[in-house]
């Protein structure tokens, strides 16, 4: 049987990928300015981290439409995980 896509998405994010790419508030914090950069024409305001997990969940959405994968739904899980650090959480 398949691990739950939650503990899944968990486990990717407090391990493999946090080894990758650093602390998630980190790397949406750096995605959020290189973002707002790229998009400093049609912005009124900076991006922020947490909107950068919910742009990522419509990415992982839009991918799904196409081709319904498990990996699809274990992401989305990931990035709320990730959003929800980014605006609930302090750095530690």
């Amino acid at each position: 049987m398949k691990q739950s896509i939650l503990v899944e998405a968990a486990r990717l994010v407090d391990t493999d990928r946090a080894e990758d790419y650093g602390d998630p508030r980190d790397d949406f914090k750096r995605i959020a300015t290189i973002w707002s950069t790229l998009l400093e024409n049609k912005l009124n305001t900076d991006l922020t981290s947490d909107e950068v997990g919910a742009m990522m969940i419509a990415l992982k959405l839009s991918r799904s439409v196409f081709n319904k994968k498990r990996d699809n739904w274990i992401d989305i899980a990931g990035y709320a995980h990730c959003a929800d650090l980014c605006t609930n959480y302090k750095q530690q």
